[in-house]
């Protein structure tokens, strides 16, 4: 089992469905991975990477982030 596997993801803003990560190869050594719910398909958008975990990582913190949630940098 792998850490994306560990991952508790939020339900979906729009149906309050479960969600996945989904990814594919785009060729050439890249993926296009995005967050997708099961049940009404709204999704993270697609996000092109060389592989690996960071993808999935991405994918799943656009996912997480909530309008009113983000989080404020100091200036």
């Amino acid at each position: 089992m792998g850490l994306i596997d560990c991952l508790e993801f939020k339900p979906c803003p729009f149906c309050g469905g479960t969600a996945h990560i989904s990814s594919h190869s785009a060729g050439g050594g890249y993926y296009l991975t995005a967050v997708v719910c099961d049940f009404c398909g709204a999704n993270t958008g697609e996000i092109l990477t060389r592989g690996g975990i960071f993808g999935d990582m991405f994918a799943y913190a656009r996912w997480q982030t909530r309008k009113g949630n983000e989080r404020e940098c100091d200036e």
